[in-house]
Parts: structure tokens; sequence; C-alpha cells
């Protein structure tokens, strides 16, 4: 069940998100990991706002999944033969 905290709002915590979502525990933590679905670590546990699932559900990146993206176009890049860098 979420936890409501003024100012914030609704916050869910990773066996939430797993009843919610229909997924293990391990592919919620998979998705935090990998910046798709941003949260907050306090401790062993984390939390995450509403506004983030909702966009991880509307398919939004966090700035985490953007950096990632970015340095695997310019390997990608890099690798191509042919390239001047």
């Amino acid at each position: 069940m979420p936890i409501v905290i003024n100012g914030i709002g609704r916050v869910f915590t990773v066996k939430d998100l797993m009843e919610l979502l229909h997924v293990s525990d391990i592919t919620v933590r998979r998705y935090y990991r990998a910046g798709k679905l941003k949260g907050q670590k306090f401790g062993k546990n984390v939390y995450f706002t509403e506004s983030a699932l909702k966009d991880f559900l509307e398919g939004k990146t966090s700035e985490k999944e953007d950096k990632k993206q970015e340095e695997d176009k310019k390997t990608k890049d890099e690798k191509k033969p042919g390239t001047n860098k």
C-alpha cells in the first residue's frame, strides 16, 4: 500500500510496484538500476513517487538513462568504420 507524504503525494515501495505492475521485485530493481524508473534509496529500501511511476509508464526516461543512451551512441559511432573519431 503506497504511503502518502504531504507535499510529495503517494510514494511506492518495490513491493507496491511488483503488485501494481505484475512483475517481480528483480524487474522493478532492474528498471531502477537502469535509470528507467526514477527512485530514491533509503538504506536497503527504494521508494518511487507517483510522478516517477507516471513518467515510467509514459516512456519518459530519467537523466541517468539519457546519459547511458548518449554514451552508447558515442561508442557505436566510434566503432563505425570510416569515421575519423
